[in-house]
């Protein structure tokens, strides 16, 4: 027997034990009582400035707490084999709070204080000794065994998360080293050749020439910096990158656009340039592909490493206030392919498929294969109106470009889009949720479109 099902058996026997009378009792106590310890339970939550950032938004305050109401309730007036379900529950919980990001001794200083202003409230009132040490009993044991059960999937989640994120840095989504740093280098080059015209021509507004927003700047704040997270130069390159964006933005204001002060700006930029770049090469010199992590058929990354992208991206937004989109996509009547043609064909399908969501994405986003014919992209830093731009072209490059068989058949192909984008909420998979919920609806509504997910 797992160990959760044997703390579930405890409950079922702990919880068949108490009498008619004390099960009426707590009850009514619940009923009365449980909005306020919710209230209590979240204050103590608001309290910690980390957790804070995640239920200070409007989305989670206004369904955690009517949660929590009824969570209280459950654990003290479900019995026998009703904890089954609430039991369940408790493992969900426990998953979410470790994705999200809440420490599990906040959680469990929170059951605490739910705990301990029961029993004052029970031992306020007027009953018999002996149901009011009854009642009491089964507030303590019933609230540690829930409190248990989340522990016990909080536990199991954070060893698995620790285990895919060090594999992550190490197999990553680098498909091939020396080409991902010839491709960035020019990206760099580039951004300092339009910033070099730009300032020459005096024809641009320089503040659109930051390096941070720039290809190389997206790249390097999204993959690079989390690819090679613990390596030295990575801090060293964030201070040139910001060193760089002040320059700019106070040459923009100050609005000195002499000739004298623009040698004098690229001379500076150019030198700080210069060490990004013997930096950033720096740090692909010991770097190998390896393939873990990556799908064999189309070498995207696959959803192994979902998981530590979206609870990455989804931290970032939250501290720097960024736009972050996740779009699933379908390939329309696959089945049909597979079964007229053969799985052979259908497997180059999705090659195709994957080489043109690899053409059409920035190399700042991410391209996974979610599974079967299915993929997901998770979108940053773009507003709605940008990623749906980005996801319609998707959608017609995919309809337009026609795939050619081994055999010589021409096949029109087209896929349904589902997009999610984050609105504050802290736990990742409700954006994958949301997606795949729009992905249902455009391939029901007629497939061969875009669907954006309305709460």
């Amino acid at each position: 027997m797992k160990y959760s099902e044997k703390i579930v058996s405890e409950w079922i026997v702990f919880s068949s034990a108490i009498s008619n009378s004390v099960s009426e009792k707590l009850q009514l106590i619940a009923d009365e009582k449980a909005d306020q310890l919710a209230g209590d339970f979240y204050d103590l939550m608001l309290e910690d400035e980390d957790t804070a950032k995640f239920l200070s938004s409007e989305i989670v305050q206004t369904r955690l707490r009517p949660a929590m109401t009824k969570w209280i309730i459950s654990a003290l007036t479900f019995r026998d084999e009703a904890l089954i379900g609430f039991a369940n529950k408790q493992y969900d919980i426990g998953n979410i709070h470790s994705r999200v990001g809440i420490p599990a001794s906040l959680v469990l200083k929170g059951m605490r204080i739910i705990t301990q202003s029961m029993l004052s409230h029970i031992q306020s009132l007027s009953l018999d000794k002996a149901i009011s040490i009854s009642m009491q009993h089964y507030v303590s044991v019933s609230i540690q065994i829930a409190s248990e059960l989340m522990t016990y999937a909080y536990e199991n989640y954070q060893v698995n998360e620790a285990k895919n994120e060090e594999s992550y840095r190490v197999h990553n989504l680098i498909a091939n080293p020396e080409i991902e740093k010839g491709k960035q280098q020019a990206a760099l080059f580039n951004w300092e050749n339009g910033l070099m015209f730009a300032l020459v021509s005096r024809t641009a507004n320089i503040k659109s020439y930051l390096l941070s927003g720039s290809e190389f700047g997206l790249w390097f704040r999204h993959k690079c910096s989390q690819h090679f997270a613990k390596q030295p130069e990575i801090e060293k390159i964030n201070s040139l990158i910001e060193e760089i964006d002040q320059m700019l933005q106070l040459g923009a204001n100050t609005g000195n656009n002499s000739l004298e002060m623009i040698q004098s700006l690229l001379s500076d930029i150019r030198s700080k340039s210069m060490v990004i770049n013997n930096l950033f090469s720096s740090l692909f010199d010991d770097a190998s592909r390896m393939e873990s992590g990556k799908d064999a058929l189309t070498n995207l990354l696959n959803r192994r490493f979902m998981s530590t992208v979206l609870k990455h991206e989804v931290n970032l937004a939250l501290d720097g206030d960024k736009h972050l989109a996740v779009t699933m996509l379908d390939v329309d009547h696959f089945k049909k392919v597979n079964d007229t043609w053969g799985h052979s064909t259908g497997d180059d399908v999705l090659r195709h498929i994957s080489a043109l969501l690899t053409e059409n994405t920035r190399a700042s986003d991410y391209v996974f294969r979610y599974g079967g014919e299915e993929f997901l992209i998770v979108y940053l830093e773009t507003d709605r109106a940008q990623t749906r731009k980005y996801v319609e072209n998707l959608r017609k490059v995919i309809h337009e470009t026609s795939f050619v068989t081994q055999d010589g058949n021409t096949l029109t192909l087209s896929a349904s889009f589902g997009v999610s984008h984050y609105r504050g909420h802290p736990d990742y998979q409700k954006m994958v949720d949301e997606a795949d919920k729009a992905l249902y609806d455009a391939k029901n509504s007629g497939r061969n479109r875009v669907v954006e997910f309305v709460d």
